[in-house]
């Protein structure tokens, strides 16, 4: 019996110290059009987002002003017509001076989710706090349906291996 609880032992070691490799990673932002910080003349039509992995269709894109409402016209998502679908972009009509958060939510095709923001400046705005700091201080990442798996699957071997080592313990 010690033989089968130190292999369940082992076993679970062996997926905690695993899992994180195996399953941990997130979608990196490339570049963007307009770039992060970049102050414009006039306001764009389509801003754009590239990224370093295939997305699910499910991902979403939206323009904010600096007051946290939403500028866009709704139609922030996955670019189709990105063979790799790796690029997301949302359309705006014409923006009044200010600055804009454009905030993104990268869903990978095996489920692992990414959010961020970054900004932009048309024009001249006015002299008001705007909605970057509280959007900074968001969490950027989300956890992924695999880690929620490891973990689950941590807590069966080690609740199964409590009761073979219980019931091991039970039989003498």
């Amino acid at each position: 019996m010690t033989r089968k609880i130190l292999y369940l032992v082992l076993l679970l070691l062996a997926q905690m110290i695993i899992s994180p490799f195996a399953y941990a990673h997130s979608v990196k932002l490339l570049r963007s059009d307009p770039p992060d910080g970049a102050h414009l003349d006039s306001s764009p039509t389509v801003i754009r987002a590239w990224f370093n992995e295939e997305l699910d269709a499910s991902s979403t894109m939206r323009v904010l002003d600096s007051t946290g409402g939403q500028v866009d016209n709704g139609d922030g998502g996955l670019d189709l017509t990105d063979p790799d679908h790796a690029s997301m972009k949302v359309t705006v009509p014409v923006l009044i001076d200010g600055v804009y958060t454009v905030s993104w939510r990268a869903v990978l095709v095996d489920g692992d989710v990414t959010t961020g923001v970054f900004h932009f400046t048309v024009g001249t705005p006015p002299a008001t706090t705007s909605l970057t700091q509280s959007m900074q201080a968001e969490d950027e990442t989300a956890v992924s349906l695999p880690v929620l798996l490891a973990i689950g699957g941590s807590i069966l071997i080690l609740i199964a291996g409590l009761w073979q080592w219980q019931s091991s313990r039970n039989q003498k």
